[in-house]
């Protein structure tokens, strides 16, 4: 596939460099002629520079000493030195790895807080990163970095492909129950579900009118579609596919046209469910395979989704000896096959199907249609040669755990922070410590912050009159020369044990978001001059011309690699804090990330994993017995569910029973104070007195009612309980005998 042609800013900087690395070499090969004796003839300014095809004037001087090229004078002006510019390349590069990739504005943030750091050291006012430099950056090293669409890859996919969950899965799960076992390659089997949508879906390029920004294609907009259950074989066939369309009953209409010799079913959504799954393993599955394993063991690998080990689905595959092997959650896109190889060309070809007969019939595909439109494609993506690559990229036919490369597994890793020290020097006495805490880890006794105000008031120890307080970022330790090296490592872990930006570097606390992130501080590299301390003095200098010049070279040469060295050593320390930046950043980062999967993590639920995270065997007795606690426990709370929600049920009945009799109440008692209060106005003209009035009805309280229902239903309860339970001296027909009387 060929290259993008490049632009021309990116053809000048190249241009740049070539001119620059030619400008290099003829100074490079000047200096070396003046090193030559004085009787051999040396090449002019002229000649080099014919040679090496640049400018004389140029070349002139650049080899004055002191002088600096147009490049070396640029460069000063630049926001990042060379070294720093190659971290974040490597940084960008390191991310991009890891399914982290920056986009240009996150870049030019990044750098705008390395010129803010070095600005506040340095005391002076920072300069503001321009929009375009990101731009102009990408350009300077487009030989390693480009820009890309990024697609999306799901941080649980990420983080789940990790060397330990491969390294399980072949050595704990495929080697020992499918490689150890023996079963063969005409045996083993891998099925999974993807989905078919009517309507066309791919992107095509056409042709249109010129300078127009869009061109429109009609096509059918059908969003529905249909699961299609595929299942391959390592050998290189393929059984017969399902297709499970959404409805409530099968239409005869869909077996029309059936190229393929698919089956078919429904559901109420057109997923896959636990039903479909049991009825195609005894009515599909095995019939198909039954007469070619010849009553070997079959192996079947499927995705750990739910319907994939249902109770009944392990039954039925224990007692036909066909093993189920889980790959591990969240890591289908690769060690899945047909995720891998096939369903990426099944889609195109399914798209080209769908095209072809939306030019035939003038019409979109329908429901009725899709089975003569999938077999087509389905005929063509499913060979021989696709389906035996399809194992062979994941591992399984033949079998390889190195078919999953270290780079498919970047994502997965938390940090890009590396933890060994970036200058190679001798043991330092910060190294010792670590690797000290490292080899023999901290007892209960020293973690204890107890300790270290114990240590403190030993007399070996001398108490000021205002001892030190270790806080979270400084520690004092009043450490004398006479303590013993076993009691100063006590008092240096309980001290750092005390502090809580420390503690965690010895113990297993964990570490969470409001852990305080440590204040970042830019250390300024200081540049060394190296001088030759050769004198000019003649005096001085060996009589012999010959070992004056040696003695020159010499010098000139240790004066070199003294530079050199305090170059590396620049560049070193300018690295080390450029990286600090961007760890202190990525740190932050992950500080925001680590918050929010805290708040998550309070919402959910109890975990209802019923397999190992890595993946496993889902027809072995520990998983099956993990089934049956499940479904005997769900059936229990279902039970439960439906007794609280008789009980409420009840309680309802009883409420609005209550509030029926309450209103009937209280419209009787209405109507006997109307009642009470016309006979009180017909005995007031009779010219009866107030005092001998009748006394107006009480209205009873809904209280009063509801205890009259209580102790109605507790007689009624007590009633039944006397007629169901007998006792043994009336014998048990007494009901029937009163009726005979």
């Amino acid at each position: 596939m060929g290259r993008r042609a490049l632009s021309k800013n990116q053809i000048a900087i190249k241009q740049r460099r070539h001119n620059e690395e030619r400008l290099k070499s003829a100074v490079a090969a000047y200096q070396q002629d003046q090193l030559k004796p004085a009787n051999i003839k040396k090449r002019s300014l002229r000649q080099l520079a014919g040679q090496f095809k640049v400018n004389h004037v140029t070349l002139s001087r650049a080899v004055k000493p002191g002088n600096r090229t147009i490049q070396e004078f640029n460069a000063l002006k630049r926001l990042l030195t060379p070294v720093q510019e190659r971290v974040l390349v490597d940084f960008i590069l390191e991310s991009a790895d890891r399914a982290m990739a920056v986009s240009p504005d996150e870049v030019r943030k990044m750098v705008q807080e390395l010129v803010n750091e070095k600005a506040k050291e340095a005391g002076e006012e920072a300069e503001v990163v321009g929009k375009n430099w990101a731009t102009r950056f990408l350009d300077e090293h487009a030989d390693e970095l480009q820009i890309h669409w990024g697609k999306h890859l799901e941080s649980i996919r990420a983080k789940s492909l990790n060397p330990e969950a491969l390294k399980y899965w072949f050595n704990s799960v495929v080697k020992p129950y499918y490689v150890d076992m023996g079963i063969r390659d005409e045996d083993s089997y891998a099925g999974d579900e993807t989905w078919g949508q009517y309507g066309l879906t791919i992107k095509r390029q056409v042709i249109g009118r010129r300078g127009a920004k869009i061109q429109h294609v009609q096509v059918d907009a059908n969003r529905e579609g249909a699961t299609a259950w595929v299942v391959v074989c390592a050998d290189g066939t393929v059984l017969n596919p399902l297709l499970v369309f959404k409805g409530q009953r099968i239409n005869a209409d869909w077996r029309e046209n059936n190229v393929a010799n698919a089956s078919f079913t429904c559901s109420a959504k057109g997923y896959m469910t636990s039903e479909i799954m049991v009825s195609w393993l005894i009515n599909d599955f095995d019939k198909q395979t039954k007469e070619k394993a010849a009553g070997r063991p079959r192996a079947l690998f499927v995705d750990c989704h739910s319907t994939h080990y249902s109770r009944e689905l392990l039954e039925a595959a224990r007692a036909r000896n066909i093993h189920i092997l889980g790959y591990p959650p969240h890591c289908t896109h690769v060690l899945q096959g047909l995720d891998v190889v096939c369903f990426a060309r099944l889609k195109d070809e399914l798209a080209r199907s769908v095209k072809l007969f939306e030019d035939e019939h003038n019409t979109g595909v329908s429901k009725n249609d899709f089975t003569h439109v999938f077999g087509r494609a389905f005929l063509k993506a499913f060979t021989p040669e696709t389906v035996k690559m399809a194992f062979e990229k994941t591992g399984l036919s033949p079998y390889n755990p190195d078919a999953i490369s270290y780079t498919q597994t970047k994502p997965s890793q938390a940090t890009s922070i590396r933890g060994s020290f970036p200058l190679p020097t001798p043991a330092s006495p910060v190294q010792t410590v670590l690797q000290a805490l490292e080899d023999d880890p901290p007892t209960a006794f020293e973690l204890d912050p107890a300790t270290y105000e114990l240590q403190q008031a030993t007399p070996s120890s001398p108490i000021s009159d205002h001892p030190p307080t270790p806080g979270p970022s400084t520690i004092t330790l009043p450490i004398d020369a006479s303590v013993s090296p076993s009691a100063s490592r006590r008092l240096v872990v309980s001290a750092m044990a005390s502090s809580s930006a420390a503690r965690p570097l010895i113990d297993d606390t964990a570490i969470t978001s409001d852990f305080p992130i440590p204040q970042f501080t830019y250390q300024p590299t200081e540049s060394i001059s190296c001088q030759s301390q050769l004198s000019t003095d003649s005096q001085e200098l060996p009589d012999n011309i010959a070992d004056a010049q040696a003695l020159i070279l010499q010098q000139q040469a240790e004066i070199q690699a003294l530079q050199a060295a305090v170059l590396h050593k620049d560049t070193q320390i300018q690295k080390q804090n450029t990286e600090l930046v961007f760890q202190h950043l990525y740190l932050k980062k992950l500080n925001r990330q680590l918050r929010g999967k805290e708040q998550k993590k309070l919402k959910k639920k109890e975990d209802n994993l019923l397999i190992d995270p890595r993946g496993g065997v889902l027809t072995n007795d520990a998983v099956y017995l993990k089934v049956v606690e499940r479904d005997e426990r769900r059936k229990e709370e279902a039970r439960k569910k439906a007794d609280r929600k008789t009980v409420q049920e009840q309680k309802k009945a009883q409420k609005e029973h209550l509030a029926s009799l309450w209103a009937d109440t209280q419209a009787k008692h209405q109507v006997a104070v109307k009642l009470w209060a016309q006979q009180c106005d017909r005995l007031r003209d009779r010219g009866v007195k107030t005092k001998d009035l009748p006394k107006k009805p009480k209205c009873p309280t809904k209280k009063s009612i509801q205890d009259s229902l209580e102790t109605s239903d507790s007689e009624q309860s007590d009633s039944d309980m006397d007629v169901d339970s007998p006792s043994s001296d009336e014998g048990p027909d007494i009901g029937y005998s009163s009726d005979e009387e």
